[in-house]
């Protein structure tokens, strides 16, 4: 696989998780203490399956552009990371708090755009805008 076909998959196989991901944050950012845990999980479902869809996508993709496997793991190691705060929201309010669960949530959304940032410069695409 090329650097460019590596680039053309990447950018096509992450599509979902963006739109998924920029819907989820804005209902998120509209929690407060009346937020239920049922609506919370309702809201993540779209990202949790796009997430989900993507891990195994992206391991692929690591096998077939080995050059950029390490910016590729480091990819994955987000998407699981924030796959486990989304399983999380089951738990709202009985065990964790809006707010607590939300700076978490930030930081490994962060670590998750930080590594698509690298990963997309490993395959030569401009890095990407996330709110």
């Amino acid at each position: 696989m090329t650097e460019q076909q590596a680039a053309q998959t990447y950018v096509s196989d992450v599509a979902r998780v963006n739109d998924a991901r920029a819907v989820f944050h804005a209902l998120a950012e509209k929690w407060d203490s009346s937020t239920t845990n049922a609506q919370a999980q309702a809201a993540a479902a779209p990202l949790v399956n796009a997430l989900d869809a993507v891990q195994p996508k992206a391991q692929s993709l690591a096998a077939d552009y080995p050059a950029a496997a390490t910016q590729i793991g480091a990819v994955v190691s987000a998407v699981m990371a924030l796959n486990n705060d989304l399983s999380q929201l089951a738990n709202l309010k009985a065990t964790i708090d809006v707010n607590p669960w939300s700076q978490r949530y930030d930081s490994d959304r962060a670590a998750l755009s930080t590594g698509s940032n690298a990963l997309r410069s490993a395959l030569g695409l401009q890095q990407a805008r996330h709110s």
